[in-house]
């Protein structure tokens, strides 16, 4: 009753704001919306996007890094992570990954990089230890974490956006805290804060202890990227009610290591669920066993894992060649076939489907599952 007496009052915001004519450039509450991330995940620069590549973009060329330099990033990265890198003129170099989730680092690529890109795929921080490492062993490589999944999540109770240089989040519709459209970098470093406003952000005025302005008119040297005042409010009220969704999900997601964490055929990735958090899509297990007839139980939603396999594309290997994609009806024509690889034994118990499911329902439906599965003598 409270969750939807708070979407009223939402709503009567956003009229407001609409009649007054008060929802284009930075009115307080965007400012305020960033403030409040700021205090919730204990970082000390926010800045808002557009969304999560445009605050991606902008975190990568904060950086700094000469054209031709190779960026390190997992195998299980998003599609605009890999794009942007090639589109600005920089190396892929793509990373495996085990069953735990945790990106496979290869000492000799780490000699040649200029940074690395971190994603908490599925909300599950165990790439914090790959972060450890490279901050003790690396210093000079700098580290991107993409949180888009990763709402809310932490790694040994720290926020997980804080141990990278610079932490980003996607607030697509789909994520725990949602513009609609929009995204959010979190950092502790002002230069890298003030580069991105610089890049991003045309006469971008703060009016706190942090006073920067930048006073050229639509002047900005990447592309004007700010996010949509309305959605900074919608996300608002999502942050708000954050913790409280993250709860009930590790309890349903406790649930399904409970009774399925030992299951022949079914791996279960090792983590510490208390440390998990945002999620999407779904809960990640990988099938060991005979996958046609897991997928085809039909009791409990499953996704496969949907991502390209970039790495067996020339066109997403060499940024030259990714100049020459052609289109062919509407889609990228590519070079190579793709291979057999962990990916393809990685499914997910539908997100969408189990945030509906009561937990009483949903540990029967987890019990029969597994009982299926033992039965069957996969």
């Amino acid at each position: 009753m409270f969750y939807l007496f708070s979407k009223l009052i939402l709503i009567i915001k956003i009229i407001k704001n609409i009649i007054i004519n008060n929802f284009s450039k930075y009115p307080n509450y965007v400012i305020q919306f960033e403030r409040k991330l700021e205090k919730k995940f204990s970082s000390n620069f926010v800045l808002s996007f557009s969304n999560g590549t445009q605050a991606f973009e902008a975190a990568l060329l904060s950086l700094g890094l000469e054209k031709g330099s190779k960026i390190l990033l997992s195998k299980l990265s998003f599609s605009s992570t890999c794009i942007t890198i090639l589109k600005n003129g920089y190396i892929p170099i793509y990373l495996d990954f085990n069953n735990n989730l945790e990106t496979k680092i290869n000492e000799k690529d780490l000699y040649e990089a200029g940074a690395i890109i971190v994603t908490f795929i599925y909300g599950y921080t165990n790439d914090v230890k790959n972060i450890e490492y490279l901050k003790k062993n690396f210093p000079k490589i700098k580290i991107i974490a993409d949180c888009s999944h990763a709402h809310g999540a932490k790694f040994k109770k720290r926020d997980v956006v804080n141990f990278a240089d610079i932490s980003f989040m996607s607030l697509q519709g789909a994520k725990a805290i949602s513009a609609g459209e929009g995204g959010v970098i979190f950092t502790n470093s002002i230069n890298h804060f003030h580069r991105m406003i610089k890049l991003c952000h045309p006469s971008r005025k703060i009016n706190s202890e942090k006073t920067l302005s930048y006073s050229v008119p639509g002047f900005s040297k990447l592309t004007k990227s700010r996010i949509h005042p309305v959605g900074a409010l919608i996300a608002n009220h999502d942050l708000e009610f954050l913790e409280e969704k993250n709860k009930l999900l590790k309890e349903k997601l406790n649930l399904i290591y409970k009774n399925l964490e030992n299951t022949k055929q079914i791996y279960l990735p090792k983590t510490d669920i208390d440390d998990t958090g945002g999620y999407h899509y779904g809960f990640p297990f990988f099938i060991t066993g005979n996958k046609e007839i897991i997928t085809n139980y039909t009791k409990i939603k499953f996704k496969k894992y949907n991502y390209l396999k970039y790495e067996n594309y020339l066109e997403f290997i060499d940024p030259n060649q990714f100049k020459k994609f052609q289109l062919a009806d509407n889609e990228l024509v590519l070079s190579k076939s793709q291979s057999n690889d962990l990916r393809d034994d990685l499914f997910l118990f539908d997100l969408d489907w189990i945030k509906k499911m009561n937990k009483n329902i949903l540990e029967k439906e987890i019990t029969s599952f597994k009982k299926f599965i033992e039965k069957n003598d996969l």
